[in-house]
């Protein structure tokens, strides 16, 4: 799930962002980053196979590094860890194994028959990363606008 993503006007950015405090700087650019994941968390939980539900409501917007000029976030599942299971699937195990302990030692143990890959995160990405960023564009256009009228 390889992105690319062309943007002009770094330098002023980059520049615009150095003249501000740099916790104001990085207060404006979280805020941004994170409107760009609540849109692409929207997107994954549309896209999450519900069995029970715990997947798709344990999905959140979550701040991961950020600096006063760089800032990143992603979607993580808090309470459903088996999303990667579901995402990529799982091979099948032959499992020919004697049980070494217990109740049935001596005895053959069964393989898994493995899952079937169903994606929804990566699908989930390719349809929301477009408004993810036009989001984030607009976010932090208008938020650095009114910081450096506030200077």
């Amino acid at each position: 799930m390889a992105a690319t993503l062309k943007v002009h006007g770094l330098k002023e950015l980059e520049k615009v962002l150095a003249a501000l405090p740099a916790k104001v700087a990085r207060r404006h650019l979280v805020g941004t980053v994170m409107s760009g994941a609540k849109v692409v968390k929207d997107a994954v939980q549309q896209n999450t196979p519900v069995r029970r539900g715990f997947l798709k409501s344990s999905m959140r917007p979550k701040f991961l590094i950020g600096k006063s000029t760089y800032a990143e976030a992603g979607v993580q599942a808090f309470k459903g860890f088996y999303w990667l299971f579901l995402e990529k699937g799982t091979r099948k195990t032959t499992g020919q194994r004697r049980v070494t302990r217990g109740r049935r030692k001596g005895q053959r143990r069964r393989g898994h028959p493995g899952i079937k890959a169903r994606p929804f995160v990566a699908p989930a990405w390719e349809v929301s990363s477009g408004q993810a960023f036009r989001r984030m564009h607009n976010e932090l256009r208008n938020r650095l606008a009114q910081a450096v009228r506030s200077q």
